[in-house]
């Protein structure tokens, strides 16, 4: 188990990697926490079967490395509606409101019995390469808050992808596929996982985990390969999550604090989509998609994705333009 500090006083806590034949699904709760796995979730059926779908089946734990990616960012939501559905210039998929609200619910200390938890599954999407010397980005990601709001905490898989000039000449196409995660507003940019080796075609499972305003965990597991990472976030206080929205999100993040040129991803869905809050009394509220609304990505009169909530609760995003 290890701590390691990154800029404005957030610390990243790494586990122990659990033997060899472990299983998170018959683990208590204190084993579960000594490995720095997701707290097993109570009160909902449906999301304890979410929980055990993404942690079920062998997994190979990878004590995480991190790399800070200067530049980049995946802000918050703008506040926006169009004809019943949210429109945002960086985001597309589904947000869910929570019912809690600033005055009513104060930041949860630790220990208060609050947590959180949202899941999320998709597979790394096939990016279709440039048609000019440009560089195209995309991510996808599970989050708790940012629709409006300042404080973010996500975690998911970008996709990017340049076409290089040399001498004067497009010559190469490189393409970046790598986990991350980012804590609005405590880190200002995106944290790169180095040692997560995800690529096109992998099933990713998400899930965060809210277990105080100032402590998060993220899992991460490659379902048709295996690799796990986990590890947990403690940030100052002050400017911690509020628990009043879940996401999942397709998006356009920023690079130098302008909005990249959005990836031609094709389609792409997110499955097991579900949400528990515990507020601290025993209560246990479930959300999934379908208790929210569609985010569809605009820049300015032109849509590059829309995003729809299919009648099971998954999330399909599909761009739409420009084609290249």
């Amino acid at each position: 188990m290890g701590g390691i500090c990154l800029e404005g006083g957030v610390v990243v806590q790494t586990f122990t990697s659990p033997p060899e034949g472990f299983d998170p699904l018959t683990a208590d709760d204190s084993t579960l926490e000594l490995y720095g796995l997701p707290p097993r979730p109570r009160g909902n059926a449906e999301h304890i079967k979410a929980w055990e779908a993404l942690l079920g089946g062998p997994s190979t734990y990878i004590e995480p490395a991190f790399t800070t990616r200067k530049g980049r960012s995946h802000p918050r939501k703008p506040n926006a509606v169009l004809g019943g559905s949210s429109i945002s210039p960086n985001w597309s998929g589904a947000v869910v409101e929570t019912g809690r609200s600033n005055d009513l619910h104060p930041h949860p200390p630790v220990g208060s019995g609050f947590t959180m938890q949202v899941i999320g599954q998709w597979t790394v999407p096939n990016i279709r390469l440039p048609a000019g010397p440009v560089a195209y980005d995309s991510s996808f990601w599970v989050g708790v808050d940012g629709d409006n709001l300042h404080d973010l905490f996500q975690a998911g898989v970008a996709c990017d992808v340049t076409w290089l000039v040399f001498n004067g000449n497009a010559g190469h196409i490189y393409q970046d596929v790598y986990a991350w995660w980012q804590w609005l507003p405590n880190t200002p940019v995106a944290h790169a996982i180095t040692n997560f080796g995800v690529g096109e075609g992998a099933i990713i499972s998400c899930i965060l985990t809210v277990l105080s305003d100032t402590v998060g965990m993220v899992y991460f597991k490659i379902l048709n390969g295996g690799e796990t990472v986990t590890f947990r976030v403690t940030v100052p206080s002050g400017q911690g999550v509020l628990g009043k929205c879940v996401d999942w999100i397709a998006e356009r993040p920023t690079v130098n604090n302008a909005y990249s040129n959005l990836a031609n991803y094709g389609e792409i869905t997110f499955s097991n989509c579900s949400a528990i809050l515990t507020p601290g009394n025993n209560a246990h509220k479930r959300f999934v998609p379908s208790d929210g609304i569609t985010v569809n990505m605009v820049n300015g009169a032109e849509t590059l994705s829309k995003a729809t909530i299919l009648p099971n609760n998954d999330v399909k995003c599909d761009y739409v333009g420009p084609n290249y």
